[in-house]
């Protein structure tokens, strides 16, 4: 894996802490769970395509589960989401899990397509548009859509 890639993705690691100081505001959760996420595509300005890296495909999903693990623990215990919104955060957070171990077991990318990573777009919708059905379901649609886009074919890894 290039030198810049390794930077990112320990920038991203060491970042992490951060989320504890998040505590008690869910849109600094969101806002640092979005940081923290796309701090690593900032090695795409270094011209690096990680979308073939194997090394980096696999840690960028279990760095962005331990992120969630660490987010949904801490929104759990301060008490300032519902109990049934909880519960979907953790149903897709365990989603996104099996198909992440699958993934890492079979290197094949397409197997993200049905186990699509919509924790951080949950949690956007839920902070700006609450109870409104309407908006996940199309949020839904469009992350399975964007997930074809990126994952729809298979990749031999380097």
């Amino acid at each position: 894996m290039t030198d810049n890639l390794v930077f990112f993705r320990k920038i991203r690691i060491l970042l992490t802490p951060l989320l504890l100081l998040t505590g008690n505001s869910i849109i600094g959760t969101v806002i640092l769970l979005l940081l923290l996420d796309t701090s690593d595509c900032l090695s795409l300005f270094f011209k690096h395509n990680c979308t073939t890296n194997w090394n980096y495909q696999k840690y960028d999903k279990i760095i962005d589960l331990c992120h969630y693990f660490i987010a949904i623990f801490i929104l759990s215990i301060n008490g300032k989401i519902k109990k049934e919104f909880l519960f979907l955060l953790i149903v897709f957070y365990l989603w996104r899990c099996i198909g992440v171990i699958l993934f890492i077991r079979y290197k094949d990318p397409r197997i993200l397509i049905p186990f699509f990573d919509f924790i951080k777009e949950l949690l956007v919708i839920y902070v700006f548009f609450k109870n409104n059905i309407y908006v996940y379901i199309i949020g839904i649609v469009l992350k399975i859509m964007f997930e074809i886009f990126l994952h729809g074919k298979k990749i031999k890894y380097v």
